[in-house]
C-alpha cells in the first residue's frame, strides 16, 4: 500500500513537472487575467473571438449549462491583426467592456467568464491556431497556479451554442475508466430557421463530413474522427507533453487532434453536445465557413470519391502482406491491384519510407504498426488528392453518401433528399464502433 501512495505521488510530481517545464520553455507566456484561480478550478474553456456579433450567445449557453461542483472558467479571447484597420480594435475595445459590464463582476459561481483585455496579433500569424495557443496557453499557466495536473482545457467557438448537458458530459467521460487524454465532442448544425439555401448549404457541408469519417470507417481506419475546433478537449497535461497547439490559419484542430489518434489517445463523446453556426465566411482557406460561402456561389457539395478512399484502404489493410515484398515485388504487387493506387505511392514516396523503417525495425509487428501510424490522417487525404486528380474525382456528396450506405447494405429506396440522408448518417455517427 505505500509503494503504490509513494507511486502516485511521484507520477503527479512528474505530471506539475511537464506543465511547469512546458511553460518555463516560453517566457513569453504572460498573464492574461488577473483574477486569482479558485482552488477548485479543474476546467476552462477557451473561445476565439476574432469580429463574433455572436460571442455573447455563446457565453450564455455556456453560463446556463449545468454547472459542476467545481469551477468552470470561460476565457473569450478576444484579438485583432495588429495590421488591420482602427474599426477592429475598436470594435474589441468595446467588447470587452460589454464582457467586463456584464461578467466582471461574476467570480462567485461555479461557471464564470474572465474578460481579458484584447490582443493584437503579428499579422503574419494572426489566426485561429495563434489565438487558440494563447488561450490554451492561460489555461496550462492558471492550472499551474493551483497544482491541477488533471484540469481540462475545453475549445468552443464564439458562433456555437451549447447543450444544456455539456459540462456534465465532458466531466463523466473525463471520470470514466477508458478516458483518453484528447476528446472530440459531438455536433450538429441547427436546420431550423434557414432560408432552403443556407440550409441545403449545412446539411451538405454536414452530410460531407459524416460521410467522410464513415468512409474511414467502411475501410477499418482506425484514425477516423471528427476534428473540429469547436469541439475537443484536453488534458492539461497532455497539452504540455505534446507542445500545444500549433499556430496554423486553418486546420489547426486537425493536426492537434491527430497527433493523438495515431497513438489511440483520442476518445468521443456521440452524443452531440455543440451546435455549430451555419453561416458564410472566407476568414481561413476551408472549413464550415468557407464550405458554406462556396456552396452559396457553386450551388453544389462535393466529397471524395468511394472508390478513393476504398484504394486507400486497400493500401492500408493489405500492408502485412506487401510489407514483406523486395522493391521490385512490391511494385509488381501494386501494379496488377490498381495502377491508379500505383501512381500514387510513387508520388507519395511510400515506397521509400518502407524501405527507410525496414532498415530501422527488426520486429515486424513493430514494422507494420510504425507504417500504419506513418499513413496518417493527413496522408490519407494526400492520397485521395493524388487519386482525385488521376481518376477519381471527387463527387456530389449526396451521391457519394448513397454509395456507401449501399456498400454497407443499407436500403436506401425511401430516401428523397440529402437532409434524409443526413439524418440516416447522424445514426451512423451515434452507433458504438
Amino acid at each position: 500500500m505505500k509503494t503504490i501512495l509513494l507511486l502516485q505521488i511521484d507520477l503527479k510530481f512528474k505530471m506539475d513537472h511537464t506543465i511547469q517545464n512546458y511553460l518555463d520553455k516560453r517566457p513569453f507566456i504572460r498573464p492574461l487575467s488577473t483574477v486569482t484561480p479558485s482552488e477548485d478550478l479543474k476546467m476552462i474553456v477557451v473561445i476565439p473571438a476574432f469580429r463574433e456579433d455572436q460571442l455573447f450567445e455563446a457565453l450564455e449557453s455556456l453560463m446556463n449549462a449545468s454547472p459542476l461542483d467545481y469551477r468552470v472558467e470561460i476565457i473569450p479571447v478576444l484579438n485583432y491583426p495588429d495590421n488591420s484597420d482602427g474599426l477592429d480594435q475598436e470594435f474589441h475595445s468595446q467588447q470587452y467592456e460589454e464582457l467586463v459590464g456584464k461578467y466582471g463582476h461574476q467570480i462567485k459561481g461555479k461557471i464564470v467568464v474572465l474578460p481579458i483585455l484584447p490582443i493584437p496579433l503579428p499579422e503574419k500569424s494572426a489566426g485561429v491556431g495563434l489565438v487558440r495557443q494563447i488561450g490554451m496557453n492561460e489555461a496550462a499557466r492558471r492550472f499551474s497556479l493551483v497544482g491541477n495536473s488533471n484540469g481540462i482545457i475545453v475549445n468552443f467557438d464564439a458562433d456555437c451554442v451549447c447543450n444544456p448537458d455539456y459540462f456534465k458530459e465532458i466531466d463523466a467521460y473525463y471520470q470514466s475508466a477508458n478516458a483518453k487524454p484528447c476528446l472530440s465532442i459531438g455536433f450538429e448544425h441547427p436546420l431550423d430557421h434557414l432560408n432552403e439555401t443556407s440550409k441545403s448549404a449545412i446539411v451538405d457541408y454536414e452530410l460531407h463530413l459524416r460521410y467522410y469519417i464513415q468512409a474511414q470507417k467502411w475501410i477499418r481506419y482506425p484514425f477516423a474522427y471528427h476534428t473540429l475546433g469547436s469541439c475537443f478537449a484536453i488534458t492539461v497535461s497532455e497539452y504540455c507533453r505534446q507542445g500545444g497547439m500549433n499556430q496554423r490559419k486553418a486546420g489547426e484542430d486537425f493536426y492537434f487532434m491527430h497527433k493523438f489518434s495515431i497513438h489511440e489517445q483520442l476518445g468521443e463523446i456521440k452524443k452531440p453536445l455543440v451546435y455549430p453556426s451555419s453561416r458564410e465566411s472566407l476568414r481561413v482557406p476551408f472549413g464550415t465557413g468557407k464550405a458554406i460561402t462556396d456552396y452559396l456561389h457553386q450551388g453544389i457539395q462535393k466529397s471524395y470519391a468511394l472508390k478513393a478512399i476504398l484504394e486507400f484502404g486497400d493500401l492500408f489493410n493489405s500492408a502485412k502482406e506487401y510489407l514483406k515484398f523486395s522493391e521490385l515485388d512490391m511494385e509488381l504487387f501494386w501494379i496488377n491491384k490498381s495502377q491508379f493506387a500505383w501512381e500514387c505511392i510513387k508520388k507519395q514516396g511510400v515506397v521509400s519510407e518502407i524501405l527507410q523503417l525496414k532498415k530501422n525495425t527488426s520486429d515486424y509487428k513493430n514494422l507494420v504498426d510504425r507504417y500504419q501510424k506513418w499513413l496518417n490522417p493527413f496522408r490519407l487525404m494526400k492520397f485521395l488528392h493524388e487519386l482525385r486528380d488521376l481518376s477519381y474525382p471527387d463527387l456530389e456528396v449526396g451521391q457519394c453518401a448513397r454509395e456507401l450506405l449501399v456498400l454497407k447494405g443499407i436500403d436506401i429506396s425511401t430516401i428523397q433528399s440529402n437532409e434524409e440522408l443526413l439524418i440516416v448518417f447522424r445514426k451512423l455517427d451515434d452507433e458504438v464502433s
